[in-house]
């Protein structure tokens, strides 16, 4: 069950979530691309919170784990199949 057929329709439609949310649901799979933004992006957000903020100890271990679960997740997920010779394409001619 969806929550809003039309922002589900929307996002499917979208030219930056289309694609993802298309290989996400026919395979599970994350491009690579998509893999090194994310993982590069929960570095980088670790690493401004831990030099901006005062944290405690036990918080910064805490997210690091968390981020690093996270990350290990996506690092993990299958990226998605090349289209195989002699499928079928729709070209675009413009």
């Amino acid at each position: 069950m969806r929550s809003s057929e039309r922002f589900h329709a929307m996002l499917h439609k979208s030219r930056w979530f289309g694609p993802l949310l298309a290989n996400w649901e026919k395979d599970g799979s994350i491009s690579l691309r998509s893999k090194i933004l994310a993982t590069t992006m929960i570095g980088l957000s670790l690493l401004i919170s831990f030099t901006l903020f005062r944290i405690p100890l036990f918080a910064m271990i805490s997210a690091a784990i968390a981020c690093g679960l996270v990350s290990l997740y996506i690092i993990t997920r299958p990226s998605p199949q090349k289209s195989q010779p002699g499928a079928s394409h729709e070209s675009v001619q413009g």
